[in-house]
């Protein structure tokens, strides 16, 4: 077993505060040399990270239901599972090593039998915290106030339901200080650092004069619940609302307060967005639970239909034909609408023509 490496800790990057990159063991189909998967999976030291907002897995861990194995499995092929190694016993004995389809599919199901139940109670407690202190549309008493406010009251009115501290028990951290140097050419980027490392102190305190900082917080732990807390808490910290999609209904970090919807694909058949359909899915199931609104649309297909295969109107004047058809029957659900006729007589009118 020399030379085997362990499960490596879970790893969260807040960059500035807004933005994080999250790191942790994940489970990776290997290849043959054609390419083609040769059914043996192995566990990376880290899987790619990408830079996200922060709450990203915050929000998609309280989406996540626990108690299916399907959706136990979706959770960890994306998110990896260094964070349940607090949790499990076969997840803390992971090695980066091959293992076959068997072995695979065994240990994923020994893990979600482990710690399964655990994960819903942490997710019951966070779903609870993030209603209560970043929720748009909170309780109704949270409308002045802001996340830090929010939190505050929550802790002195439920300690039990806001004490975190078991989380912060498995952590460790890294503090870095970075110049922003994106816009220098690789020349200018080799005498930066050449003076800055090997130049005196004067020089090397002249050259970062002028350049811009950016600062970056690792931290790393077994335990996914710390992950999420340190989340959390930077979310109240930066002020940072989420609200629940319009159309899917799941929580999302809107771009501005009034945002509606979110930009999550609709399914993996259906690549456009709530954002991209929202509203008019919404207005159509307006309109399919309003009795006017469906017998509008009735009448203005079939009205459509009839006026534009008429053999008695002229061609050419068959759409001045049908927005005058439009004018008139807007006006008749006017005349619904303030009950000076019936919604049978404007269907009545609509079939006579």
């Amino acid at each position: 077993m020399s030379g085997i490496q362990e499960l490596p800790k879970m790893e969260i990057t807040f960059i500035d505060g807004d933005f994080e990159t999250i790191q942790s063991g994940k489970l990776s189909k290997t290849s043959s040399e054609d390419g083609r998967f040769n059914g043996e999976y192995i566990i990376s030291v880290y899987g790619p990270a990408y830079k996200k907002p922060t709450g990203t897995l915050l929000i998609e861990f309280l989406e996540i239901d626990f108690t299916k194995h399907d959706s136990f499995n979706l959770f960890i092929n994306k998110w990896g599972i260094s964070g349940l190694a607090e949790h499990s016993a076969t997840a803390k004995g992971v090695l980066l090593i091959e293992y076959s389809e068997k072995e695979y599919q065994k240990m994923l199901n020994d893990i979600w039998i482990e710690c399964g139940y655990i994960l819903e109670q942490i997710q019951e407690k966070f779903k609870n915290a993030v209603y209560y202190c970043l929720d748009i549309n909170g309780p109704e008493w949270s409308d002045n106030l802001d996340p830090l406010q929010r939190f505050f009251l929550m802790q002195e009115r439920n300690s039990s339901l806001f004490d975190f501290k078991e989380y912060g028990t498995n952590l460790s951290v890294q503090f870095e200080v970075e110049p922003k140097i994106n816009a220098m050419t690789y020349k200018q980027y080799q005498n930066f650092y050449n003076t800055i490392s090997d130049g005196n102190q004067s020089e090397a305190a002249g050259i970062i004069k002028g350049i811009n900082f950016k600062t970056s917080e690792t931290y790393l732990s077994p335990d996914i619940a710390a992950i999420l807390y340190l989340e959390f808490k930077q979310m109240i910290l930066n002020n940072k609302l989420i609200k629940l999609c319009d159309n899917c209904q799941r929580y999302f970090i809107p771009p501005r307060s009034n945002a509606k919807y979110c930009d999550r694909p609709l399914s993996e058949e259906d690549q456009r967005t709530c954002r991209t359909v929202g509203a008019v899915q919404k207005h159509m199931r307006r309109v399919d639970n309003d009795p006017l609104k469906v017998a509008y649309r009735k009448a203005y297909k079939s009205a459509h239909a009839r006026i534009h295969s008429s053999k008695t109107i002229q061609y050419d004047e068959r759409e001045s034909v049908f927005r005058a058809w439009v004018d008139e029957a807007k006006a008749r659900i006017k005349e619904v609408e303030k009950g000076e006729i019936s919604l049978e007589q404007f269907n009545k009118w609509a079939k006579e023509g």
